[in-house]
């Protein structure tokens, strides 16, 4: 994370009185850095060069003359992006004896900022750890600064107890947002939630909406999570493949499986989610759960029509069995096993079931006893032909 770079614009120069003194400048080094600094802000950068270099050679400046020299030469050399050299005006001048309070603070304020800037951030904490305690914890632009510089050492716990003093309902949204980025690489989610509870209530946008909730579900507060997203979902602000599935499953999760099945359907009809058989089985589980029948079948037969392993096929089946639809559920199930590579001993069962309930004695006998020669499907299928035989005259076993 990069911040701007915030440089003290130069001053004090005008106002200032003419006579010579430990605390004041002469009339013609006054006119000269004047000059030098009128030439900055008119952009003629290389013309002002010239002007302080041939000043900063004077050997009879004193202290305070030299320190406003190299205190403008660094602002010069900031305004030419030149940060090495800047940074080596404010240390030349911070080695100066005797520099005034304003000007040592404000020198080590934009030396820690240049610091920064290049990417020296222990070099940034250093000057930062040089300036009175009490001069850094009143300004939010060196805290700002002091947290960066932590966070991009890694030191994410020391960032976070520097932005932890500040008051949550008074930070900027940056300093919000970094204290976030220190929990979540710290792994401490509850922190992350709080503070981004804050700055969706602060600063009601999208992303922190979305982030929130998010977490919540990482926390395991699902009802939360649905929350907001249906809040999103309301406003129009569900956009991405993942988030209506997040939706989706969230109302499945929640026993809301009607809500699920209405939130697929128009996420597939606007082309957020494709019309793929994945979608369209989840679909029909969703309808199922839902107890809506029809819906159900209704989308199965879609799937029959253009799907082979058997699936859509054997699902439509359990549910007509469910609802004691035996008769209807005979060609599903019947399809069922025509798709299925290998003979499915269940399939086969449940196909036996459906017959026999239906009347169709014949064709539940064969299907009972092909499940019946499998291990996994035998006890079962043998006491259904015993119920069979129980309900029914002898009769002769079709050859095909």
């Amino acid at each position: 994370m990069k911040t701007h770079l915030y440089c003290l614009i130069f001053a004090g120069l005008l106002g200032m009185s003419s006579f010579s003194s430990a605390d004041a400048m002469r009339e013609s080094v006054y006119d000269k850095l004047n000059s030098a600094k009128v030439l900055i802000e008119k952009g003629q950068l290389e013309t002002a060069s010239q002007k302080l270099g041939t000043l900063a050679g004077q050997k009879n400046l004193t202290t305070y003359e030299r320190s406003q020299v190299l205190n403008l030469s660094g602002y010069l050399a900031i305004q030419q992006t030149d940060y090495p050299n800047a940074i080596r005006h404010y240390r030349a001048l911070l080695a100066l004896a005797e520099v005034p309070e304003g000007l040592q603070l404000s020198t080590q304020r934009n030396l820690a900022q240049l610091h920064y800037q290049t990417a020296d951030w222990q070099k940034a904490l250093t000057v930062l750890g040089n300036m009175p305690a009490e001069s850094v914890s009143k300004d939010s632009q060196l805290l700002m600064l002091k947290a960066h510089s932590l966070f991009q050492l890694d030191r994410y716990r020391q960032a976070a107890t520097v932005l932890e003093a500040l008051d949550s309902r008074r930070s900027s949204e940056q300093a919000l947002n970094l204290l976030r980025a220190c929990y979540q690489q710290l792994k401490d989610h509850k922190g992350a939630i709080r503070v981004l509870e804050v700055l969706a209530e602060r600063f009601p946008d999208t992303d922190y909406l979305k982030a929130l909730a998010s977490l919540y579900g990482t926390q395991g507060n699902y009802r939360y999570q649905l929350a907001l997203l249906e809040t999103l979902y309301t406003d129009g602000r569900l956009e991405s493949e993942s988030e209506w599935h997040a939706l989706i499953t969230l109302h499945l999760h929640q026993n809301q499986p009607g809500k699920a099945a209405l939130r697929l359907r128009e996420a597939i009809d606007r082309g957020i989610l494709p019309v793929s058989d994945k979608n369209q089985f989840k679909l029909a589980q969703a309808w199922i759960q839902a107890r809506e029948t029809d819906k159900a079948i209704a989308i199965l037969e879609e799937l029959s029509g253009r799907t082979s392993n058997g699936e859509s096929e054997l699902m439509a089946g359990r549910l007509l069995l469910q609802y004691d639809q035996w008769k209807k559920a005979v060609p599903w199930l019947r399809k069922a096993l025509d798709k299925t590579p290998s003979e499915d001993p269940e399939i086969s069962l449940l196909l036996g079931i459906a017959e026999l309930r239906s009347g169709q004695h014949i064709h539940a006998r064969q299907s009972l006893q092909r499940a019946a020669h499998n291990p996994k499907t035998k006890e079962r299928a043998r006491q259904w032909l015993s119920y069979l035989d129980q309900i029914s005259t002898p009769v002769t076993v079709l050859h095909e």
